[in-house]
């Protein structure tokens, strides 16, 4: 039963989080009620067309039927504005938790976003985030719905308290049922959302990965791992379907000898002149809507099983604590130029378990370039990823200006430190907005940036010049250009400390030359980390770096400090 509470305590406090506005659920639920109340007199007043119909008074026939008239189009009306709002109000819900979901995932800490599998994360904020809203109109159509069975029960006791205890007995049972096959269903739910997770995973790395597919002729081997996936998420469907249907026709059967225990009873209150024909037909109806909301009550508990699933999936994302948003620095040193970084006995190890720093030290200074050479696995990537603070998982110490790493928020520290990863991607935005993303860039600097790596001419000659949208009209750039805007990008607002990795993997030789003459130009100002496999030929003295056996090793005899 503890299981039983936490799922209804997380059902109910995820309501209490949920941000709406509160007259709009008031008048919602106000007219869904009044709709409702107004519905439930049709019985009675059908019942009483029955007795006039054996009386034979015309009066109370015309009377009823204008009686339900009246009250059916005031009930359309209010049921038709009440739809209305609904829609409105659960698509503003839906979309400000997914919001609320997206930015949670923007703020995590990439390290460990890293971790997580990155169909869960389309999952959540696509199909998970919609049980929010589902909640929320379920909860209000339930308060509704049990102010309905209570004033059918009112009507009940009224035409005949015998026939109404006999169907109260179906509750208890009911529940039970769904008691034991709610927690059935949630275990399939919780198979079928792994499941899942892993198909968006593999049509994710499918897309990602389709040119090694083709290249490699497995097109045929992917069909079959497409096909596999899919029929295992269908079976774990058609398992809880199963378990709901084999339910579904165990309840049938109760109710279906409570209702004919019902009518042997109901005909023998007739025989006897205690009830009459208009009232019996009026006690089935609303017999009926109290044990409908009997039942819905009764499902409550399978539905909370299911959301409860999710429930948590969303939780474990927005509760997340964001490493980095508290910042101990004070203001000089926030606004102060980076003049030097210090590494105090690194130690990091990886995801895989692979130590690739054990006690490291080195210092890094402004006006200089430091190649970053090394075995791949060795740890080139490991260093930058950890100085741009992307992963936070080390041991050591790490200085900057002599003030610990993990002490500068993410905001401080992306605008003093960039970094150009292996991965170099381009949204499907504008090029100046590639370029530029979103931060306050002139367009005069962009296209500066764009001459001097060869781009300008090309991105001048497009449709929309640099407003152009990516992929937009089929435009596609090579891996080289795309580099070199990803270069552009990391360099076009003059960071304090650049970071590099294999940034010139697809690019030639001629473009090659520009990109390593603009970086001895910033590195006048700036430190400067490049992360390679390469032998390049710079015009101005470097300090090689060489990464292994666990240290990162310097020739000392390049070293140029101007501090």
């Amino acid at each position: 039963m503890k299981d039983y509470k936490k799922d209804f305590v997380l059902f109910f406090n995820t309501i209490k989080k949920l941000n709406i506005p509160k007259r709009a659920i008031l008048l919602i639920l106000s007219i869904m009620i009044m709709s409702n109340v107004l519905s439930l007199a049709f019985p009675l007043f059908f019942g009483n067309i029955i007795n006039g119909i054996v009386s034979k008074s015309f009066y109370t026939i015309k009377m009823n039927l204008l009686y339900m008239f009246l009250c059916f189009v005031v009930s359309t009306v209010l049921d038709y504005k009440n739809q209305k709002m609904i829609i409105k109000l659960s698509y503003s819900v839906e979309l400000n938790i997914k919001e609320e979901l997206f930015n949670s995932i923007l703020e995590m800490p990439y390290s460990r976003v890293y971790k997580i599998d990155k169909g869960r994360l389309v999952n959540n904020i696509e199909s998970d985030s919609t049980i929010f809203s589902s909640i929320l109109f379920d909860n209000m159509n339930l308060v509704v719905q049990t102010i309905s069975m209570i004033i059918s029960l009112i009507f009940m006791v009224y035409i005949s308290p015998i026939l109404t205890l006999v169907t109260i007995v179906t509750f208890p049972i009911t529940f039970m049922i769904y008691i034991y096959s709610g927690r059935m269903i949630k275990s399939k739910e919780i198979e079928y959302t792994k499941m899942h997770d892993s198909f968006m995973s593999f049509l994710y790395e499918s897309l990602s990965g389709l040119k090694s597919i083709k290249i490699f002729k497995v097109e045929n081997k992917w069909n079959e791992m497409f096909r596999k996936n899919v029929m295992d998420i269908n079976e774990k469907n058609i398992e809880k379907f199963n378990v709901q249907l084999v339910t579904q026709v165990i309840i049938g059967v109760v109710t279906f000898l409570i209702n004919n225990l019902n009518i042997i009873l109901a005909i023998y209150l007739i025989f006897n002149g205690r009830l009459s024909l208009g009232m019996m037909t009026a006690f089935n109806e609303y017999s009926d809507r109290f044990k409908g909301v009997l039942l819905l009550l009764s499902k409550l508990n399978s539905k909370i099983q299911q959301v409860s699933v999710s429930l948590r999936r969303v939780g474990e994302i927005v509760d997340s604590e964001s490493i980095g948003k508290i910042e101990n620095v004070n203001d000089k040193e926030r606004y102060n130029k980076i003049e030097k970084i210090e590494i105090k006995n690194l130690s990091h190890t990886t995801q895989s378990s692979i130590e690739v720093f054990k006690d490291t030290n080195i210092n890094f200074y402004k006006n200089n370039i430091y190649l970053i050479k090394g075995a791949s696995g060795s740890g080139k990537t490991s260093l930058l990823n950890i100085l741009s603070k992307l992963i936070d998982e080390y041991t050591g110490e790490i200085l900057i200006n002599g003030i610990e790493l993990k002490c500068y928020s993410e905001e401080n520290l992306r605008n003093k430190v960039s970094y150009v990863t292996q991965d170099h991607y381009m949204f499907s935005i504008s090029i100046r907005e590639n370029i530029s993303l979103y931060r306050d860039v002139p367009l005069e600097d962009i296209e500066n940036i764009c001459k001097r790596l060869n781009l300008h001419e090309l991105i001048i000659n497009l449709p929309n010049q640099y407003d152009t949208v990516i992929n937009d009209e089929g435009l596609n750039f090579s891996g080289g250009q795309i580099q070199r805007v990803c270069f552009a990008r990391a360099i076009v607002s003059n960071p304090d400390v650049y970071l590099f990795d294999e940034i010139t993997s697809a690019i030639d030789q001629k473009n090659i030359e520009d990109v390593l003459r603009i970086i001895e130009e910033i590195s006048a100002n700036a430190i400067v980390l490049l992360a390679t496999h390469e032998n390049f030929k710079f015009n101005v003295p470097i300090i090689e770096c060489s990464v292994m056996n666990k240290r990162i090793e310097t020739n000392e005899l390049n070293l140029l400090q101007n501090v």
